[in-house]
């Protein structure tokens, strides 16, 4: 309840610091973003921190919760509370910090949540039960048409057989929205069979370490896909 807690964002992306022409190379920074500014200042950079930088020459991948350890370990003890001075009442108080979410691309989506965003099963909010189509000449996976099954249950588009795919109806409910202590359930059982059918009725690759934080399974949208490739999708 107090306005002077504070909540952050972690926000990650890949680039090669020797320039995209020459050799292959990935550098992972991580920033920490304070989110209690008005929004017109939270984003602009002397507001933003490089908490961290994850050398490569590769993506972090499944490594990531290695990398993230330092970080995350402080979080933990933010959240506990830290002894921060108040320039305005001239008062120290016990100041707690909260993990708020996370943003990036879909594959720095992947790594931060655990559930790959690579195959048929690549949808975060689908997860297994996904629509995707396998198209054999293209050699990849297709999401086309499958939006019908949001759409309310009495609309005109779910009994068109000839405007989507040819010869279909939809009539199937939205995925079941899983709650946080489902999903982490979900991530137990899978670590319990050692990950056994990953990309056929899972995507996880493993546990990430935000579970660690005692309020996450408490967050509704605990990640974030950044606007430009928002639009680009």
């Amino acid at each position: 309840m107090d306005p002077r807690n504070v909540r952050i964002a972690m926000a990650t992306d890949g680039f090669n610091p020797f320039g995209y022409g020459k050799a292959q190379y990935s550098c992972w920074p991580v920033f920490s973003i304070p989110l209690n500014l008005p929004p017109a200042l939270c984003m602009k950079e002397e507001n933003i921190f490089l908490s961290l930088v994850i050398p490569g020459p590769e993506h972090p991948g499944k490594n990531m919760n290695v990398f993230m350890r330092p970080l995350v370990d402080e979080i933990k003890e933010a959240w506990a509370g830290v002894l921060t001075y108040d320039s305005f009442s001239k008062q120290n108080f016990q100041m707690r910090v909260a993990y708020h979410t996370s943003i990036h691309d879909y594959p720095g989506l992947g790594m931060f949540s655990g559930w790959s965003t690579h195959g048929g099963l690549a949808c975060f909010d689908c997860m297994a039960d996904v629509d995707s189509t396998w198209l054999p000449n293209g050699h990849k996976y297709s999401w086309f048409d499958c939006h019908r099954r949001f759409l309310p249950a009495d609309h005109s588009f779910r009994d068109q057989n000839n405007a989507f795919r040819k010869g279909v109806a939809v009539y199937d409910t939205p995925p079941h929205r899983l709650t946080g202590q489902e999903v982490l359930a979900y991530m137990n059982e899978v670590k319990e069979k050692s990950f056994e059918g990953y990309g056929t009725v899972h995507n996880w690759t493993h546990i990430p370490f935000l579970w660690e934080l005692p309020y996450f399974p408490l967050l509704m949208r605990p990640h974030h896909i950044d606007a430009m490739h928002t639009e680009k999708m």
